[in-house]
């Protein structure tokens, strides 16, 4: 029967429709399926079957046509390929961009905000020994030091945003919810995050 021939992962699929067909309970049935080729290879079918019955009305065979579509179901199998490669690509160059991201915020924190933060805290000494001397601060001073308070919250906003700390420390979805208050607190609209409990359940690559 065709069935000898059919792919063994398509076996038990035909099976049902064929046992369907037998007990009346469907009276048409078309199903892409795979032969097996006398050579080995598989040759896939859009195979269409329908009962036939005598002039009594009792079953009498099946009239089947087969369409031999394996060029389309190997060009279909060659998109899908590309699709998949595309997203590994798309994936990659995202992972490349977040450690670079990664890297950038930690060179700002560690470089440049210790150095601010460093320039600061001189100054500030420079400051209090003056106060305790009975000396006025110099104006100069005070401005330098509002310049570099500005400064480093400028660096720190910099670096949350290329990379939030809430990301590192309670993942992902705590972190769009971090997102979510950042984005209503400065444009006053009211954000909601929904997170499914069976998507919160998912470790996901940070």
């Amino acid at each position: 029967t065709y069935l000898d021939i059919t792919h063994p992962d398509d076996i038990k699929v035909c099976r049902a429709k064929a046992d369907q067909l037998h007990n009346g309970k469907l009276n048409f049935y078309r199903i892409e399926k795979r032969f097996l080729h006398s050579d080995g290879h598989s040759v896939w079918t859009n195979c269409s079957v329908t009962p036939r019955f005598d002039t009594q009305g009792h079953p009498a065979g099946f009239i089947t046509m087969i369409e031999d579509i394996t060029e389309r179901k190997q060009a279909e199998e060659v998109l899908r390929l590309s699709h998949e490669k595309l997203r590994e690509l798309v994936a990659h160059q995202e992972r490349i961009k977040e450690n670079e991201r990664i890297r950038i915020a930690r060179e700002l924190h560690d470089e440049l905000g210790g150095s601010l933060t460093g320039c600061k805290a001189n100054l500030s000494v420079a400051m209090l020994e003056d106060e305790r001397a009975g000396r006025v601060p110099n104006q100069r001073l005070l401005d330098t030091c509002a310049l570099l308070d500005a400064a480093i919250d400028t660096v720190r906003q910099v670096i949350t945003d290329l990379r939030p700390s809430v990301l590192d420390h309670l993942g992902v979805w705590a972190a769009l919810e971090w997102h979510a208050e950042q984005t209503e607190a400065h444009t006053g609209i009211a954000c909601r995050i929904v997170i499914d409990a069976t998507a919160a359940a998912v470790v996901v690559d940070a």
